[in-house]
């Protein structure tokens, strides 16, 4: 190189840019099984067979025509108001564990099964999806639904003791209490959604047959209609 040439610049050192934080895979995954899930759940029949159910049961009870008595005013015994924590709590516990339990064991049971008749469960090994996302995304979609169930459960109650006209029930309906209805959900309703949620869908998943899943709420049913 002689004295005329140019002297090349330096070069400039390139600094790469920082990369932006990439969302969790993860999560990602378990809200897709969790929205695949939801949505198949919310679409079965029997989801729309037991709030059809729920409807003509919390309409006759704001009428009186049926009721879940737990007292005995012929022996000098207190009725409770239909509307009472007292009544809403004990009312909850027969209905969610013989309607709610029998439909929710049976969709959650069958949850881990849908798969096997579709034939994609060895697709899905293929996949990055861990158990745990398969697991936790089906487990907490089909028991989002129930507990969505029993939100529109409790809103039918007071919708169909405040909101319908029906003089003939002035004297067995007590004032409004939002807590009437939340307390017990909580303390009575929410325990058995996950228990049943739970024992059905670990049937499903360990030893997938259908007829366990069936003969589960079929004997919660039995017992509860024996005992409760």
């Amino acid at each position: 190189m002689s004295l005329a040439d140019p002297v090349p610049p330096a070069a400039v050192p390139v600094t790469a840019a920082p990369l932006a934080p990439s969302r969790r895979p993860w999560g990602d995954r378990f809200r897709a099984v969790f929205g695949l899930e939801l949505r198949g759940t919310l679409t079965r029949p029997m989801v729309w067979v037991l709030l059809g159910i729920l409807v003509l049961l919390c309409w006759l009870m704001s009428r009186g025509e049926l009721s879940i008595a737990s007292g005995d005013a012929t022996v000098g015994g207190k009725k409770a108001w239909l509307t009472s924590e007292f009544s809403i709590a004990f009312q909850l516990i027969m209905v969610v564990s013989a309607l709610h339990g029998f439909f929710l064991s049976i969709v959650a049971g069958m949850a881990p099964l849908a798969d096997d008749e579709q034939q994609v469960t060895e697709l899905l090994g293929a996949t990055p999806l861990s158990p745990a996302e398969y697991v936790w995304g089906k487990f907490s979609a089909v028991l989002t639904a129930f507990l969505a169930i029993l939100l529109c459960h409790l809103t039918l109650l007071a919708a169909f003791s405040y909101l319908v006209p029906n003089p003939a029930a002035a004297e067995i309906r007590g004032p409004f209490a939002a807590w009437h209805y939340l307390r017990p959900a909580l303390a009575f309703a929410l325990p058995s959604l996950l228990f049943f949620a739970g024992f059905a869908f670990y049937l499903g998943a360990r030893f997938r047959r259908p007829l366990l899943v069936f003969l589960f709420p079929v004997a919660a049913l039995l017992v509860c209609g024996s005992f409760l």
